[in-house]
């Protein structure tokens, strides 16, 4: 474990990371009309905010797989980032 994080030091624990899935999210099947704003607001944290930071956080090691393989251009073309 890491002192700062808590999470496993993923340099000695991990050989490389080459695709990442995000399948969690949450969901409320109330009505529109019936969903209190708390319960959305929960919702959007969930599922943008942790897609978004499961991204920002593997990226570091997407690229370096990548570059073993590849060059970065050809990442980001494969990935829709350039254009």
């Amino acid at each position: 474990m890491t002192e700062n994080t808590g999470r496993p030091d993923s340099e000695r624990s991990l050989a490389g990371i080459d695709i990442v899935v995000n399948n969690a999210s949450a969901i409320d099947l109330s009505n529109t009309a019936e969903l209190p704003m708390k319960k959305y607001d929960l919702m959007q944290d969930i599922n943008t905010r942790g897609s978004f930071l499961l991204a920002q956080t593997a990226l570091p090691w997407l690229e370096k797989s990548a570059a073993r393989s590849r060059t970065r251009e050809t990442l980001e073309r494969d990935l829709f980032l350039d254009g």
